[in-house]
């Protein structure tokens, strides 16, 4: 999806070998706990209890997305 959205991104992550579901992973057991401020944890929490997996998923691309600036200069 990463690729889909953002392919100089995600070319850029595959020729680094940057592993994307390693912090996927730790973001979805954590419900992004671990990297995020408590009130967007929050907001998180109450989109999840509506759609389940699928926000964790939107959230998790808009912030590569986010970082796709800062994630290209590496």
């Amino acid at each position: 999806m990463l690729c889909e959205m953002h392919k100089d991104l995600g070319g850029h992550l595959r020729n680094l070998n940057f592993d994307i579901s390693v912090y996927i992973v730790k973001w979805f057991f954590s419900f992004f706990c671990i990297d995020l401020p408590h009130e967007y944890v929050l907001q998180i929490l109450d989109f999840y209890q509506y759609e389940q997996t699928a926000v964790l998923i939107r959230v998790a691309l808009t912030i590569f997305l986010l970082l796709a600036p800062k994630l290209l200069e590496a």
